[in-house]
């Protein structure tokens, strides 16, 4: 009786040793790829935040404008909130969707840059400090000398008249990608004009706009 000798397929596989190496060089890949699309996400960011700012800076000319009242808008480095020029003081506006509080998205970076020039020194709305625009000098006297931890009320940087004034400003946002930085410019006149420019990756054009843009 003749026999044919079957062989056995071989069984061909991955060892565990093999699969750990294989999942450790796909999370790799995996942290690589979140890590670009991250840093590339700020840059997006940057530009929906600026393009954000830029139409909430339009609609405060026409809230203004339409209902008589003085808005600002203060910045720093963790975002802006806006104010409401009632009874000779900043308030915050804390009811309103819209203008709301906002803080800058994780990985960008703001610079403010601000220009007087045209305004009353005298006019009460337009009274900057040092910094952010903590005031001393037309703090609540009575409320601070009762409670020292009551902060002085903050006055914006930026100001939006009834009268379609504007504070001469330009605001950058940068933002860092894996190959370089990424800037948007938004660029606001005291006639109201209010524009954007970007993204701008030369550092040298950037300086040149901001210089030449107030």
């Amino acid at each position: 009786m003749n026999r044919t000798n079957v062989k056995p397929h071989a069984i061909s596989g991955f060892s565990l040793i093999e699969l750990l190496v294989v999942i450790a060089i796909i999370g790799v890949m995996v942290t690589g790829v979140t890590l670009m699309f991250g840093r590339d996400g700020a840059a997006e960011q940057a530009k929906t935040e600026a393009m954000r700012l830029v139409q909430l800076l339009r609609l405060a000319e026409d809230e203004a404008q339409l209902n008589g009242v003085e808005l600002g808008l203060a910045v720093d480095e963790t975002g802006y909130h806006w104010l409401t020029f009632v009874d000779d003081r900043w308030l915050p506006i804390t009811d309103d969707k819209l203008f709301r509080p906002r803080h800058w998205p994780e990985g960008v970076t703001a610079y403010l840059k601000i220009e007087q020039f045209g305004f009353s020194a005298d006019d009460q709305r337009f009274r900057l400090d040092e910094g952010l625009g903590l005031s001393d000098e037309h703090s609540n006297d009575d409320v601070a000398d009762k409670d020292d931890s009551v902060s002085p009320p903050q006055r914006p940087q930026i100001v939006v008249t009834s009268a379609g004034e504007l504070t001469p400003f330009v605001l950058q946002l940068e933002a860092q990608t894996p190959s370089d930085a990424v800037r948007w410019m938004i660029r606001g006149r005291w006639t109201g004009e209010v524009d954007i420019k970007g993204p701008l990756r030369d550092p040298s054009e950037a300086d040149v706009w901001l210089e030449a843009a107030l």
